[in-house]
């Protein structure tokens, strides 16, 4: 269970290679936010719906579509069936994203009909499987739930998620290692996980200032603001197939 640097407009680029691409590349988006959980026995949570919407702004643009489901909406079926039904619309070009905030336990992510069904987990096997099935050069899955470092396991390569091909990117970032609860605050508009995430990707992640925010960027920001806000109670999780490098989003000068 899971116990603001001037903004800046930026343009996620998520760039898989430099070579030219035969159309603009897109991105496939999914956020999900469950915080009202349909069982009594499950304590709600008051942050995951402004987390999803807050990670759908950051990836959203010209050339993004991007879906959010919260609460009631986020059943475990409905979140398989639009992952399915959206990643599979990526190309080779494209990139995939897709985010959760909600609880979570060691086998997976629970949807809003956790413990009425017994489809209301997304066991993370459910996940690989359907990135593993997308045509997707760039797949990034990033989480705010606790136990969410389990989802990769000691027999896990980044094969498990998509085939190791030249030039692809599988990303996992994740906010707590898989023994660590993820927490939130009453203070907060969003858990302190996707609040670091937001305010990197936003352009406080970019130390050497050059308006590109990299992966390494992006982990060195939110496990440093993690680590101090929570006196190491909570340490995210990076881990994959990708270049170090990869620009995840680009921020304009002040």
């Amino acid at each position: 269970m899971r116990h603001s640097f001037l903004f800046v407009t930026f343009l996620l680029l998520l760039a898989i290679s430099a070579s030219a691409q035969p159309r603009t590349r897109k991105t496939y988006v999914l956020c999900v936010g469950v915080g009202d959980y349909a069982d009594p026995r499950i304590q709600d949570l008051t942050k995951p719906t402004c987390d999803a919407d807050t990670v759908a702004a950051l990836f959203g643009g010209n050339n993004a579509e991007t879906l959010v489901l919260k609460d009631s909406v986020a059943t475990g079926d409905n979140i398989r069936r639009e992952m399915r039904r959206l990643f599979s619309k990526a190309t080779i070009n494209d990139n995939v994203i897709f985010f959760f905030s909600g609880h979570g336990v060691s086998s997976g992510f629970c949807a809003h009909d956790y413990f009425q069904s017994i489809r209301g987990a997304v066991f993370y096997d459910d996940i690989k499987e359907i990135f593993k099935q997308c045509k997707a050069h760039g797949r990034i899955i990033m989480a705010d739930a606790c136990y969410s470092g389990k989802i990769r396991t000691k027999r896990d390569s980044a094969e498990v998620i998509a085939p190791l091909e030249r030039n692809r990117q599988v990303m996992l970032f994740l906010s707590s290692r898989g023994s660590e609860v993820s927490y939130e605050s009453p203070s907060m508009r969003n858990g302190y996980f996707t609040t670091y995430l937001a305010e990197a990707l936003r352009g406080a992640a970019d130390t050497n200032h050059n308006g590109k925010i990299t992966a390494i960027e992006l982990y060195n920001y939110v496990s440093e603001k993690l680590k101090v806000a929570l006196g190491n109670r909570q340490h995210s999780v990076m881990w994959g197939n990708f270049n170090r490098g990869w620009i995840l989003s680009r921020v304009l000068p002040q």
